[in-house]
Parts: structure tokens; C-alpha cells; sequence
């Protein structure tokens, strides 16, 4: 599948977000800073979230324009591996500079936030194992419920 690169002016936006993905544990989980780089890579891509576009078309936000909106550059490579790992986008090209040569890194957005929830939460599906435990009532971690 070939994707699409697109750019346009954001000066006038309208953003429609999905309610799922704001009550998600994926979006609840991020720190403030991600959240927000994350809108901003929202409005970059303006197809809805339905179409394939919305998850196909590449676009760029460099560390120059990440300084336009008071983001710094720990900060910025932060949020960009907090939304990689919650699954809201994916980086399709690593920036690079050599000499006067310079390549920007590419995103797209993802939707592999919907698994976010499944991946991070802890196994369940092995029984409990419990220690022998001490039976004079008080809160020793013996004697709890430990899954392996």
C-alpha cells in the first residue's frame, strides 16, 4: 500500500477527536506533553478516522516546530516515544543529518492505541499460587496471592 504525504496549512482547523480514544487508558496514561504533541499530529492529518488516509498519509513535525509551541527537545523526544509506545503513531522515517544533508523524520498516525489496554495489563489467565503463610493475621506479604 503506497502512502501519502501531505501537508497543508493549519492556520484554520476544525479537529473532531474520537470519544473512545480520549477515555481510553492508552490516552489516559499519557503525560501532558505527549497528549498535546499528539492533537497537534492530529491536525496534520485531516481525513477522518474511518478512512484509510487517516492511517496511511505521512507527514513531518520537526523539532522546529515542536520549539514553536514551547515544547524542548528532551520533551519532544519523550512524547514522541510515549505515543509510539501507547500506539498512537508510528515513525515511518528516522531523521538523520550528515554535513549540509539533513532528512526530517516522518509519522503516521495509528491506531494500535485500541491494544494498549490488552498489552499493558498483567496476565491473568494462570491460576494464583499462594505461599505458605504465617496465620497470625497481620500483613506479611507471606501467605498472599502471588501470580507468576
Amino acid at each position: 500500500m503506497e502512502t501519502e504525504t501531505y501537508s497543508q496549512d493549519t492556520s484554520h482547523i476544525f479537529l473532531m477527536v474520537q470519544g473512545d480514544m480520549l477515555w481510553s487508558k492508552a490516552y489516559a496514561t499519557l503525560p501532558p506533553s505527549a497528549a498535546k504533541i499528539l492533537f497537534l499530529f492530529l491536525a496534520k492529518v485531516q481525513y477522518p478516522y474511518k478512512e484509510t488516509k487517516h492511517y496511511t498519509t505521512e507527514f513531518k513535525f520537526p523539532y522546529s516546530e515542536a520549539k514553536r509551541y514551547g515544547i524542548g527537545p528532551k520533551t519532544f523526544y519523550n512524547s514522541i516515544q510515549r505515543l509510539k509506545r501507547h500506539g498512537f503513531i508510528e515513525q515511518t522515517q528516522k531523521g538523520w543529518v550528515r554535513g549540509t544533508f539533513k532528512a526530517e523524520s516522518m509519522y503516521k498516525l495509528s491506531d494500535r492505541w485500541r491494544y494498549f489496554e490488552i498489552l499493558t495489563s498483567p496476565r491473568t489467565d494462570e491460576p494464583a499460587v499462594t505461599s505458605p503463610g504465617n496465620s497470625s493475621g497481620d500483613h506479611h506479604p507471606q501467605g498472599e496471592a502471588v501470580n507468576f
